[in-house]
Parts: structure tokens; C-alpha cells; sequence
């Protein structure tokens, strides 16, 4: 090995770790001995045009097992604008670890920056945010471009491990990005103080770069950077330490890693044959391996990267006295699992064409599609679910498009994420808290909300009667002594209808007084504002003019315009969102014509099915997407959705003011929106009440967003003028997947829009039974 003098050795380690542990080892596996979990959106884009919707797809990711994580069912998604003050939030029910939704960007948005955030109650127990954010912008006729100059530079030297260590070999990583936190492109030169040239490096990717340099004590070194416009700066490179130990790691080896450690003649006195370890470790798991300086100033260990765990590896070096004092991330992918996803296109029609899709490297795959033209300017996310769950939990910080080095991964990347991480330093993790602050969790994994009940004592009474929901069928609860119950764990939807009865001693239902109170946890919430200074970095857009060319039919948005500050405001399209329904207005005429309510649905389309007051209404359209051939309508009564149609039985139009039937139930629910909408409001002065509905039950309305989970709404294209301007091209969207199975060796077919596209872009996310993980982006011309 010519690389190492004669007076250094290199020791082979493939599984030669301690278990001993130390007062270290103790406490870190003290503080990462609960469960983590991390979480990912996959969003269909990242920059929307007023009155489209923010379609997205939750991942939640054990990072200890490194599997989806279903312990929380409850996961909190909210739109905040770009001070981090909050503007929506839903709840959103996680199945298997993924949950998915959307979120209406309305005519209230003005342009400019947003976040999406998804995040748990059982985070909040971790000083460590795990949150996940995803910047995006909205433009509409009010967005002006930001400044977009580049004075100010943020310039960093970081000695790889923490201490660049005087009469001894360093590394320093080299870290320069604009006042947007943008990396730059230059070329250095470091000097001695004689102004001797000693080191060179230039940027390698994202402003960061590296250099090696044997720094002699008491020498003020300085550097002159170059940048790509020409400009130059100067700036003084950290001064050396008299004492202490530097290190070095080399992950360029396909087998093994190199870790060497430096040292100098005054330290090597001190420390000679003293106890060291290297502790490796990740998630609350930890290897060590005990070395010590005898008769040299360098120390190295070649490790097998089998011995090593997946992805992330924090490799610290700890003194005989438990004293951390060297730290470096790796990354590690030598048993990382690739997952290869195959398109092809199979069938094309005018209005629409067909896919196959299948993988055959795992047994089950669960993936999201976002299906957009290849000449989108509308996605660029910072992350993808492999760098959202491999990278981003162990840093800290702001890292400027982290997807990037997991997407087509190459030898160069691997080196472009090496750099990064020695230009990282030390964990994410403090060791202060580690040794001091363990977590100690008083907030748990939430599932459902819980519902508690009472009602007036009565004597015939030991159980109540609920009614069928979206997720329970009708069954009998157990009341207590004192007349309570209690469930745990229930699902309810967001403006859903909960109805109870009891049955007295002549086996007949009344009506109980009931006081029902439910219980999820609630708390103020926003995004950092320290993570929101360093997220603020600008994307430009810049957009052509072209004329507008809505269909006559159509109702027209306000016009977009984009400006630039060297160029003036140009005209963007826009689309149209709306959709045509059938809307009756009831006055006396129509009472006549129709005197009852399901009478009025009937005629316009759906079969309607009354027996002895139950009431069955189903779509006369075949419909395969929601898993029924001929599915029922959703159906609100006054903004509340029906989870049963008997309350309609015998209904009058007399007591009706308006119906509103909507046949596509395109932006509805999955559940009953493939069989389309029916919204039915009452009059003011009716007799009706639906909290009055019936005699033989209460009824109560869940209405808080935080309380009742959000139903996920069906998938649709936005009506687009021409799908052959620029403004689809940039911006619009041609199809979305939130939730699609794959098994192996399985093809499955999906459908798009056909739009004329010459050539269309999948953006595809997911996650496989075993906790493997798949990011791909596939271009495929059309036939």
C-alpha cells in the first residue's frame, strides 16, 4: 500500500467489534431506544397555478427495521405560507404505513413560496424535528419574481472529524454557497505565510469541494477563491490545534473503507498506548473497536463494509476518558436493495392511452405515479423517498436538493455525496443530549380518536345501538354501570354523521340522550423560522408569451403573469377547473313534479331502491376504479355526507331548497365520488332538521378538521384549453397514482389522458414488503 509510510500499518476489520460497553455505548442505546420514524410526501408536482389541487401520497419509514412504519395511523399534513404560518391542515389515515390526499389551492392564495408538512404526534417527543417539509411555489397574476442576484457569499472550511490538528495531515472540506444557500462554482488556491502555494482544490458539486494539507504550527494560511464570473475573495483558513488527533475516512474502495487517524510528536507523548475506540453506529445499534497510538503519529483500520450497517454509518472516535472527539457520516451502500420498475406502452386511443407497468425484483411494491410532459419546468422536489429516509434523518441543516444523489447513481455521485457528508462534521445527534437528555416520551402513537359517551340513566338500557359508518359496520356497545362506554382507537371521517340508538325492554329503538365528547391530540403548530431562512433560496421561472385560447363553454381564471426583473411581464394561460352538473332549484312547480326527493335522483339517473324504509341508490354508469361495477353517489345533506340513504325515505321537496348532481364526481372522495356527487340543501324555515332527523336516534356531526380523518378525493385532470401550448407543457399535470400494487412479475395496466404529448415523464415513488425503496423517473415517447 503505497499510500501509508513504512512506519504506519493498516489493520484488516470484517466483524472484529466489542460488546463491552462503556459509559457511551450505554447512553446511546438509552436514547435511541424508542422508535423512530420518518416520513415522506410524494407530491405530483412542486409549482401550481391557482385552482389547481396539491395531490399528494404520504411514506411512513421505520428507520431502525427499515420497513414502512405502522404503528401511527394518524398523520397531520398542513399548507403553510412562507413565513410558516399555518393555512390548512387535515388528518390523514395511514394504511400499511402511506396515506394520500390533496389540498385545493383556492382564488384566497396569493403568489409566492409554501410548504407542505406532514409530521406525528409521537415526533414531538425528539428534540430532533423529523418532520418532513417540501417547499412549493403558486403563481397567479399577483407573482413577481424575486431578486435573484448573487452578492453575498457564505464561505466554510470544516476539518473532516472537527479538528484540524497542528505538525499533522488534515482534510478540510470546503463549503461556499450565495446568500440563497445555493452552492457556487470556483477554484482555490491556499497559501502558506510566505505566500507559497501548498494546496489547490476547485468546487465539485453544489459548492462544496475538499483538499488535504499538512498544516505546520503557528502558520496563518490563507485562501483566494475564484469564482466562475471572476470575481475574487480571500479568506483565512482556520488556524491549526497544538494538540489533538485528526481523521481522515476513505470511502472510494468498493470493499472496505479506510479510517486513518493523525496525530502529532506533543500529543503522541500524552496519549501513547492509551485506550481509543472507534464506534460506529446508526438508530441506536453501535459497533466499537478499540485501538491505541504506540510508536507512530498515524493510526489506520481498512473495515469490510459487510461489517458495516445500511446507508448512514456515524463513525466517532472516543477517548479513554468516554470523550467523543472526532466525527464523520458515511454513507454505505453495498447491501442497499434496488428495486427496477419497467413502462411500456400498450394500447393508444384518442382520448386516452394504456401502460403496462410491472417490477420483478420484490414481492410486493407500493408506489405513487405523477405523469407529467417531458418538458415540465413544474417539479423539481428537493428530496425523494430514498434521500428523504437514507440521508436526511442523520444531518442537519439545510441540504441543497438531496435527491440528487440518489437518482441515477453513478461512481461520481457516490464521491458528490462523500463530500457532502465530510462537509457535514459531526451528527445531527449531540452527544450533550445523548449523554444528558434522553427522550422520555409522553406523547404516543395515535390511531383513530377516542369517543366517550354518557346518557341519562335509564333502567332498560345496557348497551347502545351504532349505526353503520365508513369504517365500522352497525353493532351494539356495551354500556356501563354509570351508563358510559368508551372506544378506542375509532375512525371517523371529517363532516361524517354518527347516529345511536338503544333498544328498551319491548325490544323497540328510541331515542337516547346522549353526551358524546371525543379526544385527539391538538397543538399549535408552524414551521421553524430558522428552517424557513435557509429553505427561502429562489427558483426562476420565466415563461413565453402565448395567446389564450379557452373553449367558448368555459369559465375563465384570472390571468397568470410571470415577470423577471430583465425581462418584462408576460401573459401566462390558464385553464379551467370547473365542471358542469345538474343544479334544481325547488319552488312550487317543482314540488308538484316532483314531490319527493328520491324520486328527483331517479329521473336524473341513478336506480333507486325503497324497502320498508331502507334506501339503496346506486349509479347506472359502470365504474370499475372504486371496486363496485354500479357504485353508489355520495350524498351530502346540508354539507354533512350520508353514510346511509334511509334518511331520504319519504323526504317532500317541500322542505328542499336546492339539489345539486354532479354524475363524474370528479374532485370527490374515493369513497362513493366514483359513483358521483349529490348535494342536498334544505330551507331555512324547514321542519326538517338532520340533527332532528329521526325519532329513534341522535345524531351527531363531526366537524373539526383535526378530529375526523380527511377522505382522499378521486383524481382529476384539469380541463385544459390545448394541450399543445406552453402553459401545459411547463405546468400542467397529465395524470396522477396515489396507491398502486405491484406484484412481482405481475403486469398492471394504467391509463392517461392522451393530450398529443410527444413524449411524457414518470415520476415514480414507493416502497416494497421487505423496506426497500424505489425513486425513478422515466421518459417514454408515445407511439
Amino acid at each position: 500500500m503505497k499510500f501509508f509510510s513504512l512506519s504506519f500499518s493498516i489493520l484488516f476489520i470484517t466483524q472484529l467489534f466489542s460488546q463491552n460497553n462503556s459509559i457511551a455505548e450505554t447512553s446511546y442505546l438509552e436514547y435511541f431506544s424508542h422508535q423512530r420514524e420518518s416520513l415522506f410526501l410524494h407530491l405530483n408536482k412542486t409549482t401550481y397555478i391557482t385552482g389547481e389541487e396539491i395531490w399528494f401520497k404520504c411514506y411512513a419509514y421505520d428507520r431502525k427495521n427499515e420497513v414502512s412504519f405502522k404503528n401511527t395511523s394518524n398523520i397531520s399534513i398542513g399548507l403553510y405560507d412562507s413565513n410558516g404560518k399555518q393555512i390548512k391542515k387535515g388528518l390523514f389515515l395511514a394504511k400499511e404505513g402511506n396515506t394520500y390526499g390533496s389540498f385545493l389551492i383556492d382564488s384566497t392564495f396569493a403568489a409566492g413560496d409554501y410548504y407542505v408538512k406532514a409530521s406525528t404526534n409521537w415526533m414531538r417527543n425528539f428534540k430532533e424535528d423529523d418532520s418532513f417539509i417540501q417547499k412549493i411555489k403558486i403563481i397567479n397574476s399577483d407573482y413577481n419574481e424575486q431578486d435573484n442576484s448573487l452578492d453575498g457569499y457564505d464561505i466554510q472550511f470544516l476539518p473532516e472529524g472537527g479538528h484540524a490538528i497542528a505538525n499533522a495531515k488534515n482534510s478540510i472540506g470546503v463549503k461556499i454557497t450565495d446568500r440563497n444557500a445555493r452552492g457556487l462554482e470556483y477554484t482555490g488556491v491556499v497559501f502558506n505565510d510566505i505566500n507559497e502555494v501548498v494546496a489547490k482544490f476547485n468546487s465539485i458539486h453544489l459548492g462544496l469541494s475538499k483538499f488535504s494539507l499538512w498544516m505546520h504550527e503557528n502558520t496563518q494560511y490563507k485562501v483566494t477563491i475564484t469564482f466562475k464570473n471572476g470575481e475574487t475573495i480571500d479568506k483565512e483558513l482556520l488556524k491549526a490545534e497544538s494538540h489533538g488527533i485528526s481523521l481522515s475516512v476513505d470511502n472510494s474502495k468498493s470493499e472496505n473503507i479506510i479510517i486513518s487517524l493523525y496525530t502529532n510528536s506533543v500529543t503522541l507523548e500524552k496519549i501513547k498506548n492509551k485506550a481509543y475506540k472507534i464506534a460506529i453506529h446508526k438508530n441506536g445499534m453501535m459497533k466499537t473497536l478499540p485501538f491505541a497510538f504506540e510508536n507512530s503519529t498515524r493510526k489506520s483500520l481498512a473495515i469490510n463494509k459487510k461489517a458495516l450497517f445500511n446507508g448512514i454509518n456515524t463513525i466517532t472516535i472516543i477517548d479513554s476518558e468516554n470523550r467523543p472527539i472526532n466525527e464523520r457520516l458515511i454513507f454505505n451502500d453495498i447491501s442497499i436493495k434496488n428495486n427496477n420498475i419497467y413502462l411500456s406502452q400498450i394500447n393508444k386511443a384518442s382520448d386516452s392511452i394504456t401502460f403496462s407497468i410491472y417490477q420483478s425484483s420484490t414481492k410486493n411494491l407500493n408506489i405513487s405515479i405523477s405523469i407529467l410532459p417531458e418538458t415540465t419546468i413544474s417539479n423539481n422536489p428537493e428530496d425523494n423517498i430514498l434521500s428523504a429516509f437514507y440521508l436526511k434523518p442523520y444531518l442537519k441543516g439545510y441540504i441543497e436538493t438531496p435527491c440528487y444523489y440518489f437518482r441515477d447513481t453513478d461512481f461520481k455521485k457516490k464521491q458528490d455525496l462523500d463530500v457532502l457528508l465530510l462537509n457535514q462534521g459531526w451528527s445531527r445527534y449531540e452527544w450533550n443530549d445523548i449523554f444528558n437528555n434522553p427522550p422520555k416520551p409522553i406523547y404516543n402513537f395515535e390511531q383513530g380518536i377516542a369517543l366517550k359517551g354518557s346518557i341519562n340513566i335509564i333502567k332498560d338500557a345496557d348497551s347502545l345501538y351504532l349505526y353503520s359508518t365508513k369504517y365500522y359496520s352497525a353493532q351494539f356497545i356495551p354500556l356501563s354501570k354509570e351508563k358510559t362506554f368508551s372506544i378506542d382507537n375509532f375512525y371517523v371521517l371529517e363532516n361524517e354523521v354518527l347516529k345511536f340508538s338503544y333498544v328498551n325492554n319491548k325490544m323497540q329503538f328510541q331515542k337516547p340522550n346522549l353526551y358524546l365528547t371525543y379526544h385527539t391530540t391538538k397543538f399549535s403548530d408552524s414551521i421553524n423560522s430558522d428552517l424557513l431562512s435557509i429553505k427561502k433560496q429562489h427558483v426562476s421561472i420565466i415563461k413565453p408569451n402565448s395567446k389564450n385560447t379557452f373553449y367558448d363553454d368555459t369559465v375563465n381564471l384570472k390571468e397568470v403573469i410571470i415577470s423577471n426583473s430583465k425581462k418584462p411581464k408576460e401573459k401566462l394561460e390558464t385553464f379551467d377547473l370547473s365542471f358542469k352538473n345538474t343544479t334544481k332549484i325547488f319552488d312550487e312547480e317543482a314540488g308538484l313534479t316532483y314531490p319527493d326527493v328520491l324520486l328527483y335522483i331517479k329521473i336524473n339517473g341513478y336506480d333507486v331502491l325503497q324497502t320498508f324504509g331502507q334506501v339503496v341508490i346506486r349509479s347506472r354508469i359502470p365504474n370499475s376504479i372504486s371496486g363496485e361495477q354500479y357504485p353508489p353517489p355520495s350524498i351530502y345533506l346540508d354539507g354533512v355526507l350520508l353514510q346511509d340513504f334511509n334518511i331520504l325515505y319519504e323526504l317532500p321537496t317541500a322542505n328542499i331548497k336546492k339539489i345539486s348532481i354532479d354524475k363524474s364526481g370528479l374532485g370527490q372522495g374515493l369513497s362513493g365520488g366514483s359513483g358521483g356527487v349529490i348535494r342536498i340543501y334544505m330551507k331555512e324555515n324547514s321542519v326538517f332538521d338532520i340533527k332532528k332527523a329521526t325519532k329513534t336516534s341522535s345524531t351527531y356531526l363531526i366537524s373539526e378538521p383535526t378530529v375526523g380523518f380527511t377522505a382522499a378525493k378521486r383524481f382529476y385532470t384539469p380541463k385544459y384549453t390545448s394541450y399543445t401550448n406552453r402553459t401545459f407543457q411547463d405546468f400542467g399535470i397529465i395524470s396522477w397514482y396515489p396507491e398502486i400494487n405491484l406484484q412481482k412479475n405481475v403486469s398492471s395496466p394504467i391509463k392517461a389522458i392522451n393530450t398529443q404529448t410527444e413524449s411524457i415523464t414518470f415520476y415514480i415513488e414507493g416502497i416494497a414488503d421487505d423496506g426497500s425503496l424505489i425513486s425513478e423517473k422515466k421518459t417514454i415517447m408515445i407511439k
